[in-house]
């Protein structure tokens, strides 16, 4: 009976989080939500979220319930034809534009939303928790890409990052230079603008040497 009683819970909160997502979204029954092992994506209006287990425990529906809510988020603010216009050409610059991007749209729709902030927040720590942000004594034990998120999102919501982060994310923090402290403030004045949000970006990239610097017309 118990196992059935597990079944039936999972699939309410399987719908319960897909309703919520197309509600955040602001989005049309057409968005299809699918859960399947591995990590969540977006495209088109096709979202995927991690498969949840029968159990349930609070720490997976917090970080399931953020997950949805990031993917929530980047199909009501993220215009893809715009992003895409300013993507750099190297596969490290692109990972870390596209993350910067989606800190932005979590920035921008949890504003207003304490839920959404909090479930993005503990998406956040158990993602620090899991890959052992805690136990990196070495600048180059945490990926460029993590680093330049967390930054980011600390600029852009006035947020630290998550406490098991913080000594590691020292070391990137001190070795970035003036130039990339300027556009990262760039960015968290010009959130609301994927536009100029996505120069500034871009800006960043140019002062880490990942990118080339834009040409404007």
């Amino acid at each position: 009976m118990s196992g059935k009683q597990d079944l039936t819970r999972q699939e309410e909160f399987k719908r319960a989080t897909a309703g919520a997502l197309r509600a955040i979204a602001h989005a049309d029954p057409e968005v299809q939500v699918a859960f399947q092992p591995g990590p969540s994506g977006v495209a088109g209006k096709r979202v995927r979220l991690p498969l949840p287990t029968r159990a349930l425990p609070p720490a997976e529906m917090a970080k399931l319930r953020g997950a949805a809510d990031a993917a929530a988020l980047r199909l009501r603010h993220h215009d893809e034809s715009l992003h895409a216009s300013r993507i750099p050409g190297r596969r490290e610059a692109r990972e870390v534009f596209d993350a910067l991007e989606q800190v932005r749209v979590e920035t921008v729709g949890s504003k207003h939303m304490a839920g959404v902030s909090a479930n993005l927040r503990a998406k956040l720590t158990e993602e620090c928790e899991a890959e052992g942000y805690d136990r990196m004594t070495r600048k180059d034990q945490l990926p460029l890409t993590a680093a330049l998120a967390m930054m980011a999102r600390e600029k852009l919501t006035g947020e630290a990052a998550p406490e098991i982060a913080r000594r590691v994310l020292d070391l990137w923090r001190d070795s970035l230079g003036e130039k990339a402290d300027e556009a990262l403030a760039e960015m968290a004045d010009s959130a609301e603008d994927q536009t100029a949000c996505a120069k500034a970006a871009r800006k960043l990239l140019t002062a880490l040497d990942l990118a080339e610097a834009e040409v404007e017309a």
